[in-house]
């Protein structure tokens, strides 16, 4: 872009100018890559992506740090809740911590589902070090004939423990959290291959969660491809309903201009109808 030098230039000066650790973490998660791809997400209610007023509302103000609510004590511990709201995102008496996490696993599961892997939720059999069990395992092998394992979570950026890291680097707690995942599942078999998945309240990911999201987003869209050569524009609904699975992959990747402009380059499309053919 043109004008990068002069908004790198602009965004330094925000940070100089931030007073506080909070403000430095969440410009920073703000600024990360695909923590904001939420907000270019089609507002269609029959596929689950569309947001109430009180969602967009919460949303943008955790976004850009805006108050959104009175101060008030809270209704299931009884702590102070500020003008911003950062206490719900990490309390332990919460009945929505829950919700949201099998909300994300649900979202992985149905996701590896459209990339045509198959898996299992919380599997038996299968148990990490404290002897809880993980959120899936894949039925067919993933990578190197090794069956993938994954463990999600969601940690908060704002919270006492992470805001100081956070405010260092954008994405800090949910690398943190991945680590700490890893080292509980470290007595896997040699035939499980662990993945974390980590988000943060403030939409960054971890690196290791980025790639592994990166790689099925590619899977999704190497079988769009494919169904739409060897089908034709009748199949354009279901790849809609594909590409958007990738939406709800919390920020991540299967956008429709992504799609368009891979269906645009030639060779590839070549690429693709050789292998096709190759199968058939």
């Amino acid at each position: 872009m043109w004008d990068k030098p002069r908004v790198d230039q602009f965004f330094r000066s925000l940070l100089l100018n931030c007073n506080d650790e909070i403000s430095k973490a969440r410009l920073l998660a703000a600024c990360s890559s695909q923590s904001g791809a939420w907000l270019n997400a089609p507002p269609v209610s029959s596929l689950g992506l569309r947001m109430s007023n009180d969602t967009v509302r919460i949303a943008i103000g955790l976004r850009v740090g805006a108050a959104i609510c009175h101060p008030h004590p809270c209704a299931f511990c009884g702590k102070d809740v500020g003008q911003f709201g950062f206490h719900g995102l990490s309390c332990s008496s919460s009945q929505g911590r829950t919700l949201r996490h099998n909300f994300l696993n649900n979202i992985i599961y149905r996701s590896l589902a459209a990339a045509k892997v198959s898996s299992r939720l919380e599997p038996s059999g299968l148990h990490r070090a404290d002897g809880n069990r993980p959120d899936g395992v894949t039925m067919i092998p993933w990578s190197e004939g090794r069956f993938l394992v994954w463990d999600a979570t969601r940690v908060d950026t704002f919270c006492q423990s992470h805001r100081q890291r956070c405010a260092g680097e954008a994405g800090a707690a949910a690398a943190h959290a991945e680590g700490e995942k890893g080292k509980k599942y470290s007595h896997l078999d040699q035939g499980y291959f662990f993945q974390p998945v980590a988000f943060e309240t403030s939409g960054a990911v971890g690196p290791d969660s980025m790639s592994f999201l990166k790689e099925l987003g590619y899977i999704i869209i190497t079988i769009i491809i494919i169904k739409f050569i060897l089908t034709g524009p009748c199949s354009s609904r279901k790849m809609l309903t594909v590409t958007f699975y990738c939406y709800r992959l919390f920020f991540i990747l299967a956008h429709s201009d992504v799609i368009i402009d891979v269906l645009t380059r030639e060779s590839l499309l070549q690429d693709v109808k050789t292998v096709c053919k190759s199968i058939i």
